[in-house]
């Protein structure tokens, strides 16, 4: 284990007695490309051994989330806040969903997520261990490629289910779910009061540039205006703001943070299983943060004129059903009528995410910079926007003029 720090060594070690294992070998390799986590380094770990009971040869596959160790990085994004999020999230939320869900006799429960190992969270050597669910043939998609209806009901299914345990948690256990929301507020809101790369205007300037000024409604060019001046505030505010039919949310709903699982490989349009992964940003908020968030920015805008109000239902009627497996009722706690409005009132939170979450996937070097390698104060310059970036962006803030999304300036 020469290669691997002290305490990841111990991790290791531990996980392979509970294992049962012995004589570990390993083979240590990169777990990602270059800029596809921008708030850790992924560290692939192939464990080889033999069972202590009949000596036969297994072999274990995890995966190591590593946190950047650049001081200026970690101020910037508040990397041991965020580290200690996802930790709490592996380590204490979905275990207790689990545990509800087993009380229950769930027959369909909700594993969207990774198998968690430990985690380590000494400043400056925080450390998240979990199985490598791509050794279970999960796969990660191209980011550039808008999601097809088949992979966006299995994320709104896998959301529908998520969010429904908070609600049910919520109705059944209110003093248990009262301590998981306690220590899950918002992490995104303290990031943009003091982070220049958040909160550079430039990402607003770059979205102004995708209008067709001539054919573009002018009424609905001046109210992203004047959302560009004060993005900030509101963003904070929303994400911070809480009511009764706040959930536990995943907060970082885009395509890098989605494995895939397939029957058939040279089919990959027919997806069977999905991993949500990274859940550094995860916080009690409003559902539309989620839903907003991945809607706007997996989805193209053909996808959201044929099929955005068919996603909406979808969710909402397979998040009543699991509710009503889970003994609640849906009507209680969160009516059709509510979600319509937590959409019109919060989807701005996944709006500003899709702003600058599609500047990353549209972008056409395969291989991203990595900023935690060469990280310095000044602001990372966001180049000029390309023909895809502006297609994207232009229909996204089209449908949010059109929903009514922007009515809180008119």
């Amino acid at each position: 284990m020469a290669d691997l720090d002290e305490n990841l060594k111990i991790l290791v070690s531990n996980h392979a007695k509970n294992l049962a294992i012995k004589n570990i070998t390993m083979k240590i390799s990169s777990g990602c490309n270059k800029g596809e986590n921008f708030l850790g380094y992924i560290t692939k770990v192939i464990i080889h051994g033999t069972k202590k009971d009949d000596s036969s040869k297994k072999t274990y596959n995890l995966i190591i989330k590593t946190a950047p160790h650049s001081e200026i990085y970690r101020r910037m994004f508040n990397v041991e806040l965020a580290y200690a999020r996802e930790a709490y999230i592996y380590e204490q939320v979905l275990p207790i969903f689990k545990q509800f869900e087993n009380e229950k006799s769930i027959q369909s429960p909700f594993n969207e997520y990774a198998n968690f190992v430990a985690s380590f969270l000494e400043p400056l050597k925080e450390n998240i261990l979990m199985e490598d669910m791509k050794s279970y043939g999960y796969v990660m998609r191209n980011r550039q490629r808008p999601l097809d209806l088949h992979h966006v009901k299995l994320v709104m299914k896998a959301y529908a289910k998520l969010h429904a345990l908070s609600y049910a948690l919520k109705d059944q256990k209110p003093d248990l779910f009262k301590n998981l929301a306690e220590n899950t507020v918002d992490v995104f809101g303290k990031l943009m009061k003091k982070d220049a790369y958040l909160t550079q205007e430039g990402i607003m300037n770059k979205a102004i540039k995708s209008f067709d000024k001539e054919n573009d409604s002018v009424e609905m060019i001046e109210i992203f205006e004047k959302y560009s001046k004060n993005y900030i505030e509101l963003q904070i505010e929303k994400c911070q703001e809480v009511n009764q039919y706040s959930v536990i949310g995943h907060g970082d709903s885009w395509v890098n943070n989605m494995l895939w699982k397939y029957e058939d490989l040279t089919r990959p349009t027919y997806p069977t299983k999905l991993c949500l992964l990274d859940w550094q940003l995860s916080r009690y908020c409003s559902p539309a943060c989620d839903l907003s968030y991945f809607l706007f920015t997996c989805t193209s805008k053909q996808f959201r004129d044929k099929y955005y109000d068919q996603m909406i239902k979808f969710y909402y009627y397979t998040l009543s059903a699991y509710l009503v497996e889970l003994g609640s009722d849906p009507k209680k706690c969160l009516p059709f009528e509510a979600l319509q409005e937590e959409l019109e009132k919060f989807s701005v939170v996944g709006l500003y995410m899709t702003l600058l979450v599609l500047d990353v996937i549209t972008k056409y070097n395969p291989n991203l910079a990595d900023y935690k390698d060469d990280f310095e104060e000044e602001p990372i310059t966001l180049t000029c926007p390309n023909d895809r970036y502006k297609e994207r962006v232009r229909g996204v803030i089209i449908d949010f003029y059109e929903k009514g999304y922007f009515n809180y300036y008119k």
